[in-house]
């Protein structure tokens, strides 16, 4: 009833406002001036929201007889008609809005649209005059040609495009938009066709076209069109999108065939290599990069080649001695992890020549990146302690990279904790906090200082800590590791001594002294008496240890004491999975392990992940 009401206010208002003409102009068409027009649009509106179509209706009507080209009006009746389906009316409307302005191509736009909407074959007539009458105005065709499509008018549509690609220097005419219509129509074939119509006269915008063709389906039979049309292909670029197509299905040899016989510039070679180190294909990379290097393309390409390629050797060289899928996450701890890397005795002559190569261009340039990379080999893989402090502090002195002066700094605290040396290592922090200011690098430095204090075991560390996590946001990735600081230390609440002696066992084992590590914890093990939230955290700490130092079968030993009561089981139950199924093979006792997992675990939000594993050994 509210409604009706307002609907009835609201025309009380048209009537008056229609009132005020001159009693001689009845019969006349109602003349609106000045504001009146944005009153009636307002009154429409209202009456629209409140359902009062037809009452709508009538307002724009008035106003198209006092206005025929007005464009709002116009608009506003050809959605309401077209909602009511009311094509007669509606098409009348469109008609003479057209004739009112027969130079403006909009209006023909329109009066065709309505057509096409009501089926009216009238269409036709009025796309020829259109593209007869405004043939060099490319905009207006698009427009046309636009409306055509959203009707599946391809057949006239390409009509109107092959006569415009007749033109001078128009053979690509409309040829991306083309592709993306038969996208949306699978037409992948044509689509492919367009697209290279499209890169043939605009090479600049192969990225483009790539990003729209690797977005194609995968399914074979597909893929083979796509292939065939791209290999058979006279347009330069086609075989390099032929190559990122076999680089997306990990044809990685025969990608790089067809990229080292048809690249353009040697950025695209280097893009290859360093997509290729991205997804862990070193040896590809580096065999890219050293072609690169050979051709001696110039000075700056080469000097990259030498610094990525040295990355990735550094890279293929390291090794991790296990990797657990879950189980691994639980030690990654960012502000207490070991920065050292394992490399075995196989990758040393690799891990040799990627130190050759930093060393050549750390020579050159003292602070450049290689210099960095240089001085991160000494020290979380050779643990060339002094030799790894001056090259960061060369970084330091010489760098124009401030990015990289900010890690040289932090990696000069991170050598002092390695040297046991905390009051120098706080000392570098405190010199430091003056120099930058940024939000991120203050965060970072506010880590190192608690890290510090952790090894220390300092009695401020729960207010730093608590300090820390009230400012930063939740999305940082330093932000659970917090968290887990504040987990470990909840343990030892009543026994500060026992603490301590935890705490120097983290200190060794961010030294890499893990056998020194092995020995406090096994002797916390042996105190710990019935306090079961702390020895379960020390006898997970210490197997995961164990294995690190491959004592299989002493970190299988130890993990059987776990008392199933703590949030330490969940983990202890994954690990003891993890090392049948993946350090020693056995699936069979790895399956048993992961389904009394979900037995005794089934909220656990591991669930998922071990049911999937449970499935792949299955199969």
């Amino acid at each position: 009833m509210r409604i009706i009401n307002k609907g009835i206010y609201i025309l009380f208002v048209i009537c008056c406002l229609f009132a005020k003409q001159n009693t001689n102009d009845i019969g006349k068409p109602i003349k609106i001036r000045g504001q009146q027009y944005s009153v009636l649009f307002k009154q429409a509106q209202a009456l629209e929201k409140n359902g009062l179509f037809n009452e709508a209706k009538l307002i724009y009507e008035n106003i198209l007889i006092e206005d025929p080209i007005n464009k709002i009006a116009f608009k506003k009746i050809k959605t309401l008609l077209i909602n009511q389906e009311d094509f007669d009316l509606l098409k009348e409307i469109a008609e003479n809005y057209q004739i009112q302005q027969p130079k403006n191509p909009m209006a023909q736009i329109d009066l065709l649209e309505v057509y096409l909407i009501s089926d009216d074959n009238s269409w036709e007539v009025v796309s020829n005059d259109i593209f007869s009458n405004h043939v060099n105005n490319d905009f207006v065709i698009e427009i046309l040609l636009n409306k055509l499509l959203q009707f599946d008018k391809n057949i006239f549509a390409n009509m109107i495009i092959n006569s415009k690609r007749k033109e001078k220097n128009k053979n690509d005419f409309y040829s991306f938009k083309m592709g993306d219509y038969y996208i949306s129509r699978l037409n992948y074939e044509s689509a492919i066709i367009e697209f290279l119509v499209f890169l043939n006269k605009n090479p600049d915008q192969y990225e483009k076209v790539s990003r729209k063709i690797l977005a194609m389906p995968d399914y074979v039979d597909l893929q083979k069109i796509i292939e065939k049309n791209l290999y058979e292909s006279s347009i330069p670029n086609a075989k390099i999108l032929l190559s990122d197509i076999a680089f997306k299905s990990q044809r990685f040899e025969y990608s790089y065939d067809l990229l080292k016989d048809n690249f353009q510039n040697p950025q695209q070679l280097l893009d290859f290599a360093y997509q290729s180190k991205k997804i862990k294909e070193y040896d590809l990379a580096i065999k890219v990069y050293r072609d690169i290097i050979s051709q001696d393309y110039n000075s700056k390409t080469t000097i990259l080649s030498i610094l990525e390629m040295s990355e990735a050797l550094e890279k293929k060289s390291i090794s991790s001695r296990f990797n657990m899928p879950i189980s691994k996450y639980f030690y990654n701890n960012q502000i207490l992890s070991s920065p050292y890397y394992y490399v075995d005795d196989k990758n040393l002559e690799i891990l040799n020549e990627a130190i050759a190569l930093y060393d050549s261009l750390y020579t050159i340039s003292k602070g450049s990146e290689a210099g960095f990379r240089l001085a991160e080999i000494r020290f979380t893989i050779l643990n060339d302690l002094d030799r790894a402090l001056n090259i960061y502090k060369d970084c330091i002195k010489f760098s124009k990279n401030k990015s990289i002066k900010f890690e040289a700094t932090l990696r000069l605290i991170d050598v002092m904790i390695a040297k046991g040396d905390l009051i120098q290592a706080k000392k570098i922090l405190n010199e430091n906090l003056a120099l930058y200011n940024k939000p991120k690098e203050l965060n970072l430095l506010a880590m190192k200082n608690i890290q510090i204090d952790f090894f220390n075991m300092e009695s401020s560390l729960s207010d730093s800590i608590s300090s820390v996590v009230s400012r930063v946001s939740k999305k940082n990735v330093l932000y659970n590791d917090l968290l887990d600081i504040q987990s470990m230390i909840l343990p030892f609440k009543d026994n500060q001594t026992l603490l301590k002696k935890f705490s120097q066992a983290e200190l060794l084992i961010f030294q890499n002294k893990n056998a020194d590590a092995i020995n406090i914890l096994i002797d916390l093990y042996n105190v710990v008496g019935d306090n079961f939230l702390l020895k379960d955290f020390i006898i997970y700490q210490l197997s995961y240890l164990l294995l690190l130092n491959q004592n299989t079968n002493d970190a299988l030993g130890y993990l059987e004491e776990i008392s199933h009561v703590t949030i330490f089981s969940e983990f202890s139950y994954i690990l003891k999975a993890e090392i049948f199924d993946i350090i020693i093979n056995d699936p069979k006792n790895a399956v048993d392990v992961y389904l009394d997992f979900i037995n005794k675990y089934p909220l656990s939000i591991f669930y998922d992940d071990i049911r999937i594993r449970l499935r792949e050994l299955a199969n």
